[in-house]
């Protein structure tokens, strides 16, 4: 056994050489770290910086607006007197005219065209804010899948080498069994057989949770190190709980988003009111028979009312109201399926720990049977395949508790991190 008991010693040695950067984990610090780390967490604060310009931009329509323009022109013709006065000569304007003009508006009344584009640009950085949080949950719902998956493995890793120590048992047992003569060499080689093929085993095992342990490396940013997930404490899987989701504040965000489009859309056909002041300085000024430069100011008050709003407000209006019933049938698509899932995984709980109550039961039998049939092996009543295949059953019932434990935790958080809870 020499030979194999070295083999064994430089598996352990490869398999389990990372363990001196073995790092505990618990699913919270798991959801932590991704929210933390992952690339997609940067998307809100640019969103939230959008937002604040966007928002800024709006309110800036409070202040007065400033306009200057400046031109020369040359025209055809000019304006003259059509009579003649004796004694007196009024001079023709030039043809060449020039003006510079600084024209200031204050809004008094906009017909709450401002307020309706603040309210859009906010309500319109919640959906986005809110959808990234539906795309973060998606992560954590991988991470915690990846999470899940090293706790199954390790599980099947330990019932794989708990096996190797029970193949080893009864092979150390034939052993001597056969130096006595009362087993067969045969015997020897089909238990030596099966160790290896159990090895084997925990190779592909061992492999297959590297992969999954990288893959969540990767997700949480912690770079090469070999995560020891810890089983998390049981949770009372409610049957109907209540969902907390980032896609429902997103529906809302969108009908509010929908209402500000139609109180904008409504803005487009109020009466505007503005005051307003140009100064200016051309040749002529306001005083057109005076043909020189001079300064000039007008001030006032505005009322402007786009009467051809009028003509597409209302299918804006039906439009939007469209708009609003399709997000209403999103919202009670998504909650329907949402339970659906919930109630999946809610069964599924349910089944496990239905599962739970016999294995305990089953592997105290399989553990009585096993402890006969070795002595069996021992005398020599039994050959050696009889001997596996009771080890491989205890094995296999061993496995299923181990595995029905692990499945019972996933199906109570995955109801959680379905509800959003």
């Amino acid at each position: 056994m020499s030979k194999y008991l070295s083999y064994i010693l430089l598996f352990g040695l490869l398999t389990n050489s990372s363990l001196f950067a073995q790092r505990a984990l618990t699913l919270q610090q798991c959801f932590d770290e991704v929210t933390a780390n992952y690339p997609l967490i940067k998307q809100k604060g640019l969103t939230e910086s959008a937002r604040d310009f966007n928002v800024s931009n709006a309110v800036r329509g409070y202040l007065p607006q400033v306009n200057f323009t400046a031109q020369g022109t040359y025209q055809s013709d000019v304006t003259e007197l059509p009579i003649k006065i004796s004694g007196m000569k009024v001079d023709p304007i030039t043809k060449d005219q020039y003006k510079a003009v600084l024209d200031i508006t204050q809004v008094i009344r906009d017909g709450g065209t401002i307020s309706a584009q603040v309210d859009m640009h906010s309500a319109s950085s919640i959906v986005e804010l809110q959808k990234t949080e539906a795309d973060l949950r998606k992560v954590k719902e991988q991470a915690q899948q990846l999470f899940f998956s090293l706790l199954l493995l390790d599980a099947q890793i330990e019932q794989a080498k708990l096996l190797q120590k029970d193949i080893n048992t009864g092979l150390n047992k034939l052993q001597s069994a056969s130096a006595n003569g009362v087993a067969s060499a045969n015997d020897v080689y089909v238990m030596k057989a099966e160790y290896l093929k159990s090895v084997q085993r925990e190779t592909d095992l061992q492999m297959n949770r590297s992969a999954c342990n990288d893959m969540l490396c990767l997700l949480l940013g912690a770079g090469k190190v070999n995560m020891a997930p810890a089983l998390p404490e049981p949770l009372l899987a409610e049957n109907t709980p209540e969902i907390k989701r980032p896609e429902l504040q997103m529906f809302t965000m969108q009908h509010q988003l929908i209402e500000a489009q139609r109180e904008l859309t409504l803005s487009k056909v109020m009466p505007k009111i503005s005051l307003f002041a140009q100064g200016g300085y051309g040749k002529p000024g306001l005083n057109m028979l005076k043909n020189e430069f001079s300064l000039y100011y007008v001030a006032g008050a505005r009322l402007s009312w786009q009467l051809s709003g009028f003509y597409t407000n209302s299918n804006e209006r039906e439009v939007l109201k469209i708009s609003d019933e399709s997000v209403k049938i999103q919202q009670e698509v998504f909650i329907i399926n949402t339970k659906m899932q919930m109630q999946q995984q809610y069964r599924d709980a349910e089944k496990m720990q239905a599962l739970l109550k016999s294995d305990d039961e089953i592997l105290e039998l399989r553990a009585k049977i096993k402890s006969t049939a070795l002595a069996q092996l021992e005398n020599g009543v039994i050959t050696s395949n009889d001997y596996i295949r009771e080890i491989n059953q205890e094995d296999s019932a061993r496995l299923n508790k181990a595995l029905h434990e692990v499945q019972l935790r996933m199906a109570q958080y995955a109801i959680k991190l379905t509800s959003g809870n």
